[in-house]
């Protein structure tokens, strides 16, 4: 095991404001059993650079073998220091959509729509998000009903909640 420490990293305003703020670590995860994925490249003029950090700057994104996400940081500038941090589900979905990685969006955040953006008005707000967490069997049959029925798998999900309050036999 390679074990790598995730760091929780003290704010410009933390290291300012108090003299003992310093660097935490937050855990750590073994990058050889998490799934890695890279950043994407554009050519600025003069070289190939990071579509996230900008030149000089790379990232790479991790999925640990326990479903959290790190996000690894490193610069080739002389004196400065590799990062690694935990980031939440949303920022993991934003960095693999903007990296084109929409396989892996897929897998561990259901199926991208076809279209996105302003022009379509969005779909109207439900209510509060929730995380709920369920085996990768229960999320392959829930996701095989719901094309069945040309459903995401939020609607079902939903479906199934507000009949079961309804029914409350299971209760």
């Amino acid at each position: 095991m390679a074990r790598t420490n995730v760091y929780r990293y003290a704010t410009e305003h933390e290291q300012y404001s108090d003299p003992d703020a310093r660097d935490r670590i937050a855990g750590w995860f073994d990058p050889d059993a998490a799934t890695a994925f890279g950043a994407e490249t554009v050519w600025n003029g003069h070289n190939r650079v990071d579509i996230n950090a900008g030149e000089h700057r790379h990232h790479v994104l991790y999925r640990t073998h326990g479903g959290r996400w790190v996000l690894h940081t490193w610069s080739q500038w002389e004196g400065s220091r590799p990062t690694y941090e935990f980031v939440d589900e949303e920022t993991a979905r934003e960095w693999l959509i903007k990296n084109e990685h929409d396989d892996a969006v897929a897998e561990h955040f259901g199926p991208l729509d076809e279209e996105a953006g302003p022009n379509l008005g969005g779909r109207p707000e439900i209510g509060p998000a929730i995380n709920i967490r369920f085996p990768a069997e229960t999320i392959a049959r829930l996701d095989a009903l719901a094309a069945a029925h040309d459903w995401t798998r939020a609607g079902l999900i939903r479906r199934y909640v507000e009949e079961g309050l309804k029914s409350e036999s299971w209760a």
